[in-house]
């Protein structure tokens, strides 16, 4: 629970931040001016570098140029990491300027999530979705469906179609797109 409540802390502060993306270089977060009707997720990840490949090499998604280091005196003072020091690798998918941005929080020690065969057995954030179009949903079936991270799918609909990928640290992630042509 204590692990929980830690990641839904660190969300809390990665949403509060969410407006430095925009900055190079980053600003010390709470100088950070918020974007207007703007979202970044932020995943607390066992470790940097397997998720980092992983959201680049496999989902397509680019670093913006930010890594945000919160040093232990900041954390401190935000009250929600027990004044850990931390640091945020800022991702967002490729070509897409307006796409959410997705941002990965790393902590020297932090225990592992744990193993889940649904979706529905721990609160919190369990999956994300990724839209694509029916030619990208394609060419990111085929990429995946025979790799070890490839959970289940296709499953079509006559309003959709979605595969299920499992990240790195076990986060689901829905693949989402147009119904399959008939």
């Amino acid at each position: 629970m204590k692990n929980l409540t830690l990641t839904l802390l660190v969300f809390g502060l990665i949403i509060g931040i969410t407006g430095c993306h925009k900055h190079k270089p980053c600003p010390p977060p709470e100088k950070c001016p918020p974007v207007k009707e703007s979202i970044a997720i932020g995943l607390v990840v066992s470790d940097l570098t397997n998720s980092s490949n992983f959201y680049q090499n496999v989902m397509d998604m680019e670093p913006d140029g930010n890594v945000i280091p919160i040093d232990s005196s900041l954390s401190k003072q935000f009250g929600i990491a027990d004044g850990k020091p931390f640091t945020i690798t800022v991702l967002k998918r490729k070509n897409e300027p307006a796409a959410v941005v997705l941002k990965l929080v790393s902590f020297k020690d932090v225990n592992p999530r744990p193993e889940l065969s649904g979706i529905g057995q721990q609160a919190g954030i369990n999956y994300l979705t990724f839209y694509y179009d029916a030619a990208g949903f394609t060419s990111m079936l085929e990429k995946t469906k025979s790799q070890p991270y490839f959970v289940s799918g296709p499953v079509s609909t006559e309003y959709y179609q979605v595969f299920y990928l499992k990240d790195p640290d076990g986060i689901i992630l829905e693949m989402f797109g147009p119904p399959a042509s008939k």
